[in-house]
C-alpha cells in the first residue's frame, strides 16, 4: 500500500508542478525548533497563489488526521517562512469514504476555495 501511495503522490505533484510551474514547490523541507532542539519536516507541496499559501498533503486514501497535521503543525511552521500570506490547507486524495459528509472539490478549484482546510478528490490521471 505504501508504494501505491508514493506513486499517487508523485503523480499529483507532477500535475501541480505542470499547472502552476514556479508557484508550486514540491516536497519542501523546513527547519524548526522545539525546546532548543532543531528538527526538520517536509510538506508534500506548497502552492503560492497571490497572497495565499496553500499547504498540500497528498494521501491515496482520505485520512481524517491529515486536517490536524496540516492546521496545527505544518501551518505554524510554514507561516514562519512564507510571511504576510493567508494560509489554506488541502488534502488531495484519490478515495474518500462513501458516507463522507464534507464538501469535496476538484483539482482545478485548488486556488478558488476560500476555506482554512478542504478536500480535493482526484484520480491521479
Amino acid at each position: 500500500m505504501q508504494r501505491r501511495g508514493l506513486l499517487y503522490e508523485k503523480k499529483i505533484l507532477k500535475i501541480l508542478k505542470k499547472e502552476f510551474k514556479d508557484d508550486f514547490i514540491p516536497s519542501q523541507w523546513f527547519k524548526y525548533s522545539i525546546s532548543d532542539t532543531t528538527r526538520y519536516c517536509q510538506t508534500d507541496g506548497i502552492l503560492i497563489s497571490g497572497g495565499v499559501c496553500i499547504i498540500v498533503e497528498v494521501k491515496l486514501t482520505y485520512r481524517e488526521d491529515a486536517a490536524i497535521k496540516l492546521l496545527e503543525f505544518y501551518k505554524r511552521i510554514v507561516s514562519e517562512y512564507f510571511t504576510n500570506k493567508e494560509y489554506r490547507c488541502v488534502q488531495i486524495t484519490r478515495t474518500v469514504p462513501e458516507d463522507f459528509k464534507e464538501d469535496i472539490f476538484d483539482l482545478d478549484q485548488i486556488t478558488e476555495v476560500d476555506l482554512p482546510y478542504f478536500i480535493i478528490q482526484h484520480s491521479g490521471h
